[in-house]
């Protein structure tokens, strides 16, 4: 999952939890994380709401899985996009396009990227416009997401500081959830 954009239009904090968002919604929470942050101008901060830069961190999942997130409020033209591969396939998504290959390359279906990219006002947006017309498409289980991706991000936070891969799991047990 890569999450990408400049200063000002979303914060890192923000970028990483929607990241952990999309990604818990796909798969179980990791047994640890491993995460670099570069471009922080001082040491990693104690807030999470004060990072800032690139952000790259690995995840291991049970299962022989694993899930790869590059997140950064520094690199220009903001996008968000998934890679999901599995066995049987690729699914590729992003924002406004997505493209579903099985697993000899062939195309099943695809919804190529409209010529004008939208601006990150024009796709906060579409996302709210989304919900307001079809509820139905809200996350039900989203806010028992949550706790689990914050303690993901905290996860990512700790790794960043010790360059040790750190467990989620066991942050979310210290703080009783």
């Amino acid at each position: 999952f890569a999450s990408l954009g400049r200063a000002g239009e979303c914060s890192l904090f923000a970028r990483l939890c929607d990241a952990w968002v999309v990604v818990l919604g796909l798969t179980t929470m990791p047994e640890s994380i491993d995460a670099s942050l570069v471009g922080q101008p001082a040491d990693v901060p104690e807030n999470p709401r004060d990072l800032t830069g690139h952000l790259a961190a690995h995840a291991r999942m049970p299962g022989r899985a694993a899930a790869v997130l590059e997140v950064s409020d520094s690199a220009g033209p903001g996008f968000r996009r998934a890679h999901v591969v599995g066995d049987k396939g690729q699914f590729h998504v992003g924002d406004r396009d997505f493209k579903l290959l099985m697993a000899g390359g062939g195309l099943v279906d695809e919804s190529p990227m409209p010529a004008e990219p939208a601006t990150f006002a024009q796709l906060i947006a579409m996302q709210w416009r989304r919900l307001i017309e079809r509820p139905s498409l809200a996350h039900a289980g989203a806010s028992g997401t949550a706790p689990k991706a914050l303690a993901c991000v905290l996860a990512c936070l700790l790794s960043a500081r010790t360059g040790e891969p750190e467990s989620p799991v066991k942050l979310l047990a210290m703080q009783g959830v």
